[in-house]
């Protein structure tokens, strides 16, 4: 815990989470019309990919804050490196799940019509799927995979890209597909809502994994 609120200050004071924060809700804005009528799975499939933009960004934001001789000082107090790359994804996910608890409220407190549980709960998955998903892609691109900004950002873009655009890949596009293109949900797009989610942490642990070992090696 003190890992973590260590990190989430060093996310606040460098305030580098504004940017994806202000897009994130920009696009919430745009997304949500105001009518009581409007169907809420599409704006949850489509806030999905919203999601896994912040989360990418997030990681690979706050991993960059500090330079690496204050990173090793860190990790040396921690006692292992790999806490710090667990701290960076919990902060990150910390801060989706705020905003995506603020984006589920929103059918509720406009009082938008025949919204049901198993809405909320498919686009909570779907949600979560993006936001591991972009922690996993950030940490891969980040300075501790890829020393140089410029290869890190372009590398980033593509796993961003094909994740949400190339339907083969899970499982960002099915999820979002998932609710955008179905007019109800059902428990079976739960079920498959609940797979995608899995995959999706999985992804996340992968990544950590990987990164951890890079950094150890190059260390």
């Amino acid at each position: 815990m003190a890992l973590f609120r260590y990190t989430l200050a060093i996310l606040l004071h460098s305030q580098r989470y504004l940017p994806p924060t202000l897009l994130y809700c920009v696009v919430a804005m745009l997304l949500v019309h105001g009518d009581n009528a409007q169907p809420v799975a599409p704006i949850f499939g489509v806030m999905t990919v919203a999601t896994l933009v912040l989360a990418a960004w997030l990681t690979v934001s706050l991993i960059g804050v500090e330079d690496p001789v204050q990173r090793t000082i860190t990790a040396v107090n921690a006692g292992r490196s790999r806490s710090l790359l667990i701290a960076t994804a919990w902060v990150v996910l910390a801060c989706c799940a705020v905003l995506s608890a603020l984006l589920l409220a929103v059918p509720l407190v406009f009082g938008f019509r025949d919204v049901t549980g198993l809405e909320l709960f498919a686009g909570a998955e779907a949600l979560l799927t993006g936001a591991c998903v972009g922690v996993a892609i950030g940490l891969v691109t980040s300075r501790l995979m890829i020393r140089r900004p410029g290869y890190g950002l372009l590398t980033t873009l593509l796993l961003l890209l094909l994740f949400v655009l190339v339907r083969w890949i899970p499982p960002v596009n099915p999820a979002m597909t998932l609710l955008t293109r179905n007019g109800s949900v059902t428990g079976d797009t739960v079920a498959s809502a609940t797979g995608y989610a899995a995959v999706a942490v999985v992804l996340m642990a992968l990544s950590v994994a990987a990164t951890q070992l890079v950094a150890a090696r190059r260390d």
